[in-house]
């Protein structure tokens, strides 16, 4: 008896120990992201208005993604130094992403975005001191770069983005639709 209690002791050892090894199949996973946002003015510029984006990501591993922006913004300041200066503009972006998921699950993710690319800004400065006022029209580039250390996605295939505390062109806070396929 004690000899059957051990066979079967080691064959249910051994059958648990191949089911441990036996390679199980890769997650199957959408590749492909796209969404439509919307960003609050940021902390480094002195502008008003959303900023529009459409991004685009691949998922190239489980948490890392790669992908590009494009996005628009209109912009009006207003600066007050003893005269009254305003500047008015459109602004169009591109930039590359680059976003590390540390929370994956299927309907919730929690990650890192990084962004690098460059602004083509077409600006209008108007500038009235006391007597005379001056007009500079002017289109410039430059790098234009966003971080944002902490952003969620809520939903499977449709999901809802939010992105908080960003630093940069996109803004302080990001919302968006987006879907994976």
């Amino acid at each position: 008896m004690r000899r059957l209690l051990l066979y079967l002791f080691i064959l249910c050892s051994s059958v648990v120990c191949a089911q441990e090894q036996i390679a199980q199949p890769e997650e199957s996973f959408p590749h492909h992201e796209i969404s439509l946002n919307a960003g609050t003015p940021g902390l480094l510029n002195l502008r008003d208005g959303l900023t529009f984006y459409f991004q685009y990501l691949y998922k190239t591993s489980k948490t890392v993604n790669i992908g590009a922006s494009v996005m628009y913004q209109k912009m009006r300041n207003r600066h007050g130094n003893g005269y009254n200066q305003t500047s008015a503009g459109d602004s169009f972006f591109f930039l590359i992403n680059l976003r590390c998921d540390w929370v994956y699950k299927r309907s919730f993710r929690l990650y890192t975005r990084y962004a690098l690319g460059m602004k083509y800004e077409s600006k209008s400065v108007s500038e009235k001191k006391y007597i005379y006022s001056t007009n500079e029209d002017g289109d410039k580039a430059r790098i234009a770069f966003h971080v944002c250390p902490i952003g969620m996605t809520f939903g499977n295939d449709l999901f809802f983005k939010l992105e908080l505390l960003g630093i940069g062109d996109q803004g302080i806070l990001d919302i968006g639709l987006g879907y994976r396929f």
